[in-house]
Protein backbone atom coordinates (compact mmCIF):
# COMPACT_ATOMS: atom_id res chain seq x y z
CA UNK A 1 0.00 0.00 0.00
CA UNK A 2 1.28 3.43 -0.90
CA UNK A 3 1.99 5.43 2.24
CA UNK A 4 0.12 8.44 0.80
CA UNK A 5 -3.02 6.32 0.56
CA UNK A 6 -3.28 6.12 4.34
CA UNK A 7 -2.66 9.74 5.27
CA UNK A 8 -5.43 12.27 5.72
CA UNK A 9 -3.88 14.31 2.92
CA UNK A 10 -3.76 11.32 0.58
CA UNK A 11 -7.30 10.26 1.29
CA UNK A 12 -8.55 13.81 0.91
CA UNK A 13 -6.89 14.10 -2.49
CA UNK A 14 -8.25 10.72 -3.60
CA UNK A 15 -11.80 11.75 -2.64
CA UNK A 16 -11.48 15.06 -4.46
CA UNK A 17 -10.09 13.44 -7.59
CA UNK A 18 -12.78 10.75 -7.58
CA UNK A 19 -15.32 13.55 -7.90
CA UNK A 20 -13.30 15.47 -10.50
CA UNK A 21 -13.30 18.53 -8.25
CA UNK A 22 -10.62 21.19 -8.31
CA UNK A 23 -9.12 22.20 -4.99
CA UNK A 24 -11.09 25.43 -5.22
CA UNK A 25 -14.31 23.55 -5.86
CA UNK A 26 -13.61 21.12 -3.04
CA UNK A 27 -12.94 23.98 -0.65
CA UNK A 28 -16.27 25.53 -1.58
CA UNK A 29 -18.11 22.21 -1.16
CA UNK A 30 -16.42 21.70 2.22
CA UNK A 31 -17.10 25.28 3.32
CA UNK A 32 -13.44 25.98 4.15
CA UNK A 33 -11.05 28.49 2.63
CA UNK A 34 -9.13 27.40 -0.43
CA UNK A 35 -5.82 28.06 1.34
CA UNK A 36 -6.79 25.83 4.26
CA UNK A 37 -8.00 23.07 1.95
CA UNK A 38 -4.73 23.17 0.01
CA UNK A 39 -2.76 22.88 3.26
CA UNK A 40 -4.87 19.90 4.37
CA UNK A 41 -4.35 18.14 1.05
CA UNK A 42 -0.62 18.83 0.97
CA UNK A 43 -0.19 17.66 4.55
CA UNK A 44 1.05 21.05 5.74
CA UNK A 45 -1.67 21.22 8.38
CA UNK A 46 -4.56 19.22 9.77
CA UNK A 47 -8.17 20.37 9.93
CA UNK A 48 -9.66 21.21 13.30
CA UNK A 49 -12.69 19.21 14.38
CA UNK A 50 -15.23 21.68 12.95
CA UNK A 51 -13.51 21.68 9.55
CA UNK A 52 -13.17 17.89 9.59
CA UNK A 53 -16.92 17.58 10.12
CA UNK A 54 -17.56 19.90 7.15
CA UNK A 55 -15.19 17.87 4.98
CA UNK A 56 -16.85 14.61 6.01
CA UNK A 57 -20.29 15.98 5.19
CA UNK A 58 -19.19 17.20 1.78
CA UNK A 59 -17.62 13.85 0.89
CA UNK A 60 -20.25 11.78 2.71
CA UNK A 61 -17.71 9.82 4.77
CA UNK A 62 -17.31 9.36 8.50
CA UNK A 63 -14.38 10.92 10.40
CA UNK A 64 -13.05 7.42 10.94
CA UNK A 65 -12.26 7.27 7.21
CA UNK A 66 -9.45 9.75 7.83
CA UNK A 67 -8.15 8.14 11.02
CA UNK A 68 -5.81 5.22 10.56
CA UNK A 69 -4.51 2.83 13.16
CA UNK A 70 -1.45 0.78 12.47
CA UNK A 71 0.44 -1.69 14.59
CA UNK A 72 3.78 -0.42 15.79
CA UNK A 73 5.72 -2.90 13.61
CA UNK A 74 3.71 -1.92 10.49
CA UNK A 75 4.41 1.75 11.09
CA UNK A 76 8.12 1.20 11.47
CA UNK A 77 8.30 -0.95 8.32
CA UNK A 78 6.53 1.69 6.22
CA UNK A 79 8.47 4.55 7.80
CA UNK A 80 11.84 2.96 7.10
CA UNK A 81 13.77 4.18 4.04
CA UNK A 82 13.65 0.72 2.44
CA UNK A 83 9.93 0.19 3.21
Amino acid sequence: MNRDDITLAGRLRALRESRSWTQEGAAEECDVSCGCYQKYESGESLPNFKSLVKICRAYQVSPSYFITWRKKDEASEEDSPSG
